[in-house]
Formats: C-alpha cells, sequence, structure tokens
C-alpha cells in the first residue's frame, strides 16, 4: 500500500492479512519509495487516493520494479470527482478502484477479485467524468454556434429542413456557388464531417433554447 501515515488503520491491515494469509502488507508513504523499497514480488500495489497525482510520472519504474502487480487506487469514488481516477482507468495505468466506504466484506472480495488478476471499477468512477465531458462538448458546441453569421445561420435553418444548394440559393436570391461556400464554412466552423452532422447541432441548439433564446440571429442580405 501507498498510504500516508493514519490512512490505513491496524484492523484493516490485520483483517487483510488474516483473509489472506499468502500474502503480507507492506505501506510505504509515496510513489518514489514504492519505486525502490519494496523489492520482494508484489501482487498489487493499492495506491491512496491523494497520491495519484504522481501516479504518471512513477509509473514507468513502478512497472518495472513490479512487472506482474495489479494496480489499484484506494478511494472513495463518490467523493471530488475531478476526472483523473477515469483517466487512469481509460488509460490501463491502475486496473481497480476499491472503495473505502464499501464494507469489509465487500471491500476483501474487491481485494480477491484484484490478486486474481481481475479488475474492479464501481460505475460512478465514470458517470461524473461523461457528465463533465458532455458538458465539456456542449460548451464547445455553443461556441462554435456563436461564431456562425446571420448568413450562416439562415443557410443551416435551410440545410436542416433538408433543403438542397440549388433550393437554398432560389429562396434566397444567392448562386449556388455562394451556397457551397457557405456550407463549408459552416461544417469548418461546427468541427463536423457533414451537413446531416451540422443540423444535428442546429436542431438541439432549438430543443436547448425555445423562444428565441437559441442564439437565431437576425437575417441579413
Amino acid at each position: 500500500m501507498v498510504a500516508s501515515a493514519g490512512v490505513v488503520s491496524n484492523a484493516l491491515l490485520a483483517a487483510i492479512e488474516c483473509e489472506f494469509r499468502f500474502l503480507r502488507v507492506h505501506i510505504v508513504p509515496d510513489l518514489n519509495e514504492a519505486c525502490t523499497s519494496l523489492v520482494a514480488n508484489v501482487d498489487l500495489v493499492l495506491i491512496e487516493r491523494s497520491l495519484i497525482g504522481g501516479l504518471a510520472y512513477h509509473y514507468g519504474d513502478l512497472s518495472a520494479w513490479h512487472p506482474k502487480a495489479m494496480f489499484a487506487v484506494l478511494a472513495d469514488p463518490n467523493e471530488n470527482q475531478d476526472g483523473r481516477l477515469a483517466n487512469l482507468v481509460e488509460q490501463r495505468m491502475v486496473q481497480g478502484v476499491v472503495p473505502t466506504n464499501s464494507n469489509l466484506d465487500i471491500l476483501l472480495s474487491i481485494l480477491r477479485i484484484l490478486l486474481s488478476g481481475g479488475e474492479y471499477v464501481p460505475s460512478v468512477v465514470f458517470r461524473s467524468h461523461l457528465a463533465d465531458s458532455g458538458q465539456a462538448a456542449r460548451t464547445k458546441r455553443d461556441g462554435a454556434m456563436s461564431e456562425l453569421t446571420a448568413r450562416e445561420w439562415q443557410i443551416l435553418g435551410h440545410v436542416a429542413k433538408g433543403s438542397q444548394n440549388k433550393i437554398i440559393a432560389n429562396d434566397l436570391g444567392l448562386s449556388e456557388h455562394t451556397v457551397k461556400i457557405h456550407i463549408h464554412n459552416i461544417i469548418n466552423k461546427l468541427g463536423v464531417h457533414n451537413r446531416t452532422e451540422a443540423a444535428a447541432i442546429y436542431f438541439a441548439r432549438q430543443v436547448a433554447g425555445p423562444n428565441g433564446s437559441d442564439g437565431h440571429r437576425p437575417s441579413q442580405n
């Protein structure tokens, strides 16, 4: 275990060693010492959540020193989700998250899974991460929409209705070539691949902001 003094109770250590009689639990105060002081065969490196900030830096050395070890984080997954825990799981730096708010039987069961080479990550670890990602995507989309000119917004409205370039050009008194250029600029600004995706963003904005709060701009000729 990589943990600050007092984080892991003696009662928990005793329970773990009683449950898994084939292993001994060693505690070191930081990741640097985990790379140098533990020379025995290590099956599992369990890291206190407050220390995971340095895991990316030390991961290469930890893996070299303990090539057979599983890596997991000891944490309450409901607290202060900032995305780091989910990122470590996604990058395969850790194979498990051991919830500190679980009862002893569940905690020991999770350790058994990890010591057997399995993985365990509570779904709550990813919920706020996905929510944050979704909010970031919406913010980016809204920023892109605000960059559209009044004419581009007007043309996007026609695109969303399924109108062909020729029809749009006729309705707005523009050349078909000019309409093509506007649609090309719209697609680039929104960061999408085609007019269908652009139309989807248009409809999403319409749903998100009724009664004119969707950022609709007045048309200009």
